[in-house]
Parts: C-alpha cells; sequence; structure tokens
C-alpha cells in the first residue's frame, strides 16, 4: 500500500457528528445564550447603577468634607456657624448677602479649601463647577456665573453644634410651605420647615427617591424621605426650621 491509498484508507475512518451529538451541541448553545443575552441587554442599566452609586459616595464624601469646614470655623468662633456670628467677631449675622446660599459657604471658604467639593455628580441641574474661590470669569466661585450655579447642597439655618441637627445636604427638597424670617439667625430663608408637620420630602432630581443629609456632628447619611422628615422634625430651637437652597 503506498502512501496515498494510506492516506485515504485513514480518511474513511473519521466518523461525523451524529445527529444525537447535533441536537446535544445545538441544545447546549441555545442555553448559554439564554444566560448571555440578559446580561447584555442589562450592561447599561448596570452600569448606570454602578455610576450612581459611585456619585453617591463622592457626594457623601463632599458632604463630610462640608462639616468638617463648618467645624473648623465653628471652633475659632465659640462653636458657632457664620449666621450667629456677628461681623464685628468674624462672622456674617445681618449681613443682606448672607440670605444667599453660595455666600454661606464662600464664608468659610479657608476651610473648604476647593469649591469642587460643593457640587455633587449626580447634580445634573448645577451647571458650573468652579475651580476656585475667587471672582474671576473663568471658573472662580464668586463670580455671578457660578454662585449658585456652581452649589449643590443647602444650608440649615438652625445648625448648631450641640444638637444633632441638620447642617446641609442635596438641595432637592421638595416642601409644602415657603420662606420668611429667621429670628435666630437674621435672615429671610428660602424654606420655612414646621417641625409639627415635617411635610417635605426629596425630589428626582438628585439621586432620585432619596438624597444624602450632612448633620452638625459632621456624619453623613443616605436619607429615605422618612429619614429626612425625622431629620426635619429634631427638635433645636423653636417650632420651625429654615433653610437656605441654592437659588
Amino acid at each position: 500500500m503506498n502512501i496515498f491509498s494510506r492516506s485515504r484508507s485513514l480518511g474513511r475512518t473519521r466518523r461525523a457528528f451524529s445527529r444525537v451529538e447535533l441536537l446535544a451541541i445545538t441544545t447546549a448553545l441555545f442555553l448559554l445564550a439564554l444566560v448571555a443575552l440578559p446580561l447584555i441587554a442589562n450592561t447599561p442599566r448596570i452600569n448606570l447603577g454602578l455610576r450612581e452609586r459611585s456619585n453617591r459616595i463622592v457626594c457623601l464624601a463632599n458632604l463630610r468634607q462640608i462639616g468638617q469646614a463648618f467645624q473648623l470655623w465653628a471652633s475659632d468662633h465659640g462653636d458657632q456657624n457664620p449666621p450667629f456670628v456677628r461681623t464685628n467677631a468674624g462672622g456674617i449675622y445681618g449681613v443682606p448677602l448672607a440670605n444667599n446660599c453660595w455666600y454661606q459657604f464662600a464664608w468659610v471658604s479657608n476651610e473648604l479649601a476647593t469649591p469642587r467639593v460643593l457640587v455633587c455628580p449626580s447634580d445634573t441641574n448645577t451647571t458650573h463647577v468652579a475651580q476656585d474661590f475667587s471672582s474671576d470669569p473663568d471658573g472662580g466661585f464668586l463670580n455671578s456665573a457660578y454662585r449658585n450655579n456652581a452649589l449643590s447642597y443647602l444650608l440649615s439655618l438652625h445648625a448648631v453644634f450641640y444638637s444633632p441637627s441638620i447642617l446641609s445636604g442635596d438641595r432637592n427638597i421638595q416642601p409644602t410651605t415657603s420662606g420668611d424670617s429667621c429670628a435666630y439667625s437674621g435672615l429671610s430663608a428660602v424654606l420655612s420647615l414646621q417641625r409639627r408637620l415635617p411635610i417635605a420630602e426629596w425630589n428626582n432630581d438628585v439621586h432620585g427617591s432619596t438624597g444624602n443629609l450632612l448633620f452638625n456632628d459632621g456624619s453623613a447619611q443616605e436619607s429615605s424621605i422618612t429619614d429626612l422628615r425625622n431629620a426635619l422634625a429634631t427638635p433645636v430651637t423653636g417650632d420651625s426650621i429654615h433653610i437656605l437652597l441654592p437659588r
């Protein structure tokens, strides 16, 4: 037998797949497809969830830095926040511009170091991110193009360090009451929320139906609508809580 006839003999010994084997392989591929396709289809949704979780972590870190900044400032001013300290002692009690949320945060700029921490990455309504606390039109927080446009967080005028009350948090509180004068700080609040009826909720502008809160002890936490209402109901002074929003 020559090499050619041997090759033909070996070729005749090869066996094709049987129908049963082909059916088994086809079934296995079909099952793999059933498992893989939903994962592929949900990839954008999974990525979106991971991005939001990452944004929320950044937001909580921002709030903790804000809390540290106000604590540092207060430690040099009798444990009081700027709205409670008179101008001759370095505060902003009664200063007209102090009715603006951006002005309050700018007053602790030395302690904050950078205005970047004033923007939550999930806040699509914050149109600017300031680079410094100057009035430079190209990135200065004090410039009129920035200010509240570069600020994602509210500020409570009732923040006092001897109580576990709210200091700051996400700006997307949906209230049912309007602003009035706050006798304790001498300022006009954007929001006046009654403690007896703390009717407020998170709208969907930032973190959906939840939000982040910063308390006077420097702690920051993710809060449901129920958590928000409970925090607003915490007694500090009087029957209402006054809040400045970046508007």
